[in-house]
């Protein structure tokens, strides 16, 4: 069956409430927060892993997404430090 990639985005969507891109993106997120949690993985391989084309374009995306750097996604809220600071969040602000 052959299907153009607008008619299985148009029916994806009627049929989930959800477009296929959007959809593809949090599949993508979710195994990239899985990933960066091991933290056995380098950020960049991560990346790779998840179909993000090497460089700076996961990293926009995920902090777009989730709201903080992969890189310190994978780290417990409690030992991430604030941004040019020596104090350390413990996430009661």
């Amino acid at each position: 069956m052959n299907v153009s990639a607008a008619t299985l985005s148009r029916h994806f969507k009627k049929a989930t409430g959800v477009g296929l891109e959007n959809y593809l993106q949090a599949l993508r997120m979710e195994e990239a927060k899985r990933l960066l949690r091991t933290g056995s993985l380098p950020v960049s391989q991560v990346a790779k892993s998840c179909g993000f084309k090497p460089g700076s374009h996961f990293a926009r995306f995920f902090r777009r997404k989730m709201g903080q750097s992969p890189r310190n996604s994978g780290k417990n809220p409690r030992e991430v430090k604030r941004k040019n600071s020596n104090v350390v969040s413990f996430g009661i602000d």
